[in-house]
């Protein structure tokens, strides 16, 4: 495909963290979308179960995919955001997990702007802190 031309592009999805539900989404981490996978006879990819790894971890391609697609971003009823980096937040252990502030912002006001749900952002909003204690 040619992107330029055609408008097709292949993207891929992150995830929140499972550990981070009771977090406001501008400070959950988000993965990238891992499952297993296997070929039907067809040799078509059939998804399995999600599984966690790192950002900083590629895991075996052979076993591993990325849930992904292929989005028409010429087609209005799309929208994307992005290219990213993660950004680095000081108050947690491994940084560089999370989507910054200014990228929920614009989400947010896309959002409001076509009546779609809304993320929920700390500087907007009260958000459950974790009562779990780090372990030194």
């Amino acid at each position: 495909m040619n992107p330029e031309t055609t408008g097709d592009y292949h993207v891929n999805f992150l995830a929140r963290h499972p550990d981070d539900t009771h977090l406001c989404d501008d400070k959950a981490r988000w993965w990238p979308e891992w499952h297993e996978y296997k070929l039907d006879s067809d040799n078509i990819p059939v998804y399995g179960a999600r599984v966690l790894f790192s950002p900083k971890r590629k895991p075996n391609l052979k076993k591993y995919m990325l849930w992904s697609d292929s989005v028409t971003l010429t087609d209005s009823n799309y929208f994307i955001h992005g290219p990213f980096n993660y950004d680095a937040h000081t108050d947690v252990i491994q940084p560089k997990q999370h989507v910054a502030l200014t990228h929920w912002e614009f989400l947010l006001s896309f959002c409001c702007q076509f009546s779609i749900v809304p993320p929920t952002l700390s500087t907007l909003t009260v958000c459950k802190s974790s009562t779990a204690k780090r372990k030194k």
